[in-house]
C-alpha cells in the first residue's frame, strides 16, 4: 500500500475524509512498493490541509522524493495558516510557499545523499479547505474535483496539456513552482475529490479535462455515508478492482472529502 503521513479517516459532525494510496499493477508484477504518497492536516480557522504526490516512474527514488515533499508542504501550510491574519491573498501566498518549501526540502535531500535531484522527481498537489473555500496548487499531473453547494461537479486543476502523451512536469523541474496551477474557489462546497494520475482518464473527460459524473457520484455518497470501520478497506478494495485495473496499471491515489454544510466552520466543535 501507498505511504501516508497521516491517518487517513475522520469521521464526525463536521465532516469526513477518507483516502487512500494503492500500488498499481505495474508495480504488483514487479513487487515494487506504490510510489503514491498522500497526507492531510486539521489546521487552526477551520481549515484542512491535504497533499498528494506521486513520485515518477522513471525517478530511482521517486517515492521517497514524494514522501519528502508531501511531508513539508503540510508542515509549512500549517506554520502558514497559523500566522493568518484575514488579509487579501493569504490563501495563494500558503500555497506558493508550501511549494517551495517542499521543492527545498526535496534539494536539500538529494544534496545530503549525494544522489541527483532527478532522481527525487515527483509531481505535488497542495490544498486547503474550509467550507466556504478551496485552494489547489498542482505541479505535474492528477487534479482535483469538487461538489458545489448547488450540486454542481467542476474541475479545480487538471493534467497540464502537454507535448508528448505521459510527458509531465515535476517539483524539480526549472520553472516548476513558476508555472504551477493555482485556483482559488469561493462558494459553499459539498465535497472534494484529489487523485494522482493513474485516476485521471476515469476521472476526467480529457482533454478536456472535466469532470466524469458516473466516477464521481457514487464515490462522493460513499465518503459521506461509508463508516469509518470500513471506509479504508472499501476504497482500497475499489482503487484495487477491475473496473479500475483494467484500465490503468499504474499506482492510484484518491482523497476524498465530504463536508456537511451548517452554520459552523469546518472543524469547530469537533
Amino acid at each position: 500500500m501507498g505511504r501516508r503521513l497521516t491517518d487517513v479517516t475522520a469521521n464526525d459532525h463536521c465532516g469526513r475524509v477518507v483516502a487512500a494510496s494503492v500500488a498499481g499493477t505495474s508495480h504488483v508484477k514487479l513487487d515494487k512498493e506504490c510510489e503514491d504518497v498522500h497526507g492531510w492536516r486539521r489546521l487552526r480557522n477551520g481549515l484542512l490541509a491535504v497533499a498528494l504526490a506521486d513520485g515518477a516512474g522513471s525517478a530511482l527514488n521517486g517515492g521517497e522524493g514524494a514522501a519528502i515533499a508531501v511531508k513539508a508542504a503540510l508542515a509549512d501550510l500549517v506554520r502558514s495558516v497559523e500566522q493568518f491574519r484575514g488579509m487579501d491573498g493569504e490563501w495563494e501566498t500558503a500555497l506558493l510557499s508550501a511549494l517551495q518549501m517542499a521543492s527545498e526540502a526535496v534539494e536539500e535531500h538529494a544534496a545530503n545523499s549525494g544522489r541527483p535531484i532527478r532522481s527525487y522527481a515527483s509531481t505535488l498537489l497542495l490544498s486547503l479547505i474550509e467550507r466556504n473555500r478551496i485552494g489547489v496548487a498542482q505541479i505535474g499531473d492528477g487534479g482535483s474535483v469538487l461538489l458545489t453547494g448547488s450540486g454542481t461537479l467542476q474541475t479545480i486543476t487538471r493534467p497540464p496539456l502537454t507535448e508528448y502523451v505521459n510527458e509531465t512536469l515535476f517539483l524539480i523541474s526549472p520553472n516548476a513552482i513558476e508555472t504551477a496551477q493555482l485556483a482559488i474557489f469561493e462558494e459553499p462546497l459539498l465535497s472534494a475529490a484529489f487523485f494522482t494520475d493513474g485516476l485521471q482518464r476515469l476521472a476526467l473527460k480529457l482533454p478536456e479535462g472535466a469532470p466524469f459524473p458516473p466516477f464521481f457520484s457514487p464515490l462522493f455518497k460513499f465518503a459521506e455515508t461509508v463508516s469509518e470501520k470500513e471506509a479504508i478497506t472499501q476504497l482500497e478494495s475499489f482503487l484495487q478492482s477491475p473496473r479500475v485495473t483494467e484500465r490503468t496499471d499504474d499506482d492510484l491515489t484518491l482523497l476524498l472529502i465530504s463536508i456537511k454544510q451548517s452554520p459552523r466552520r469546518f472543524t469547530e466543535s469537533c
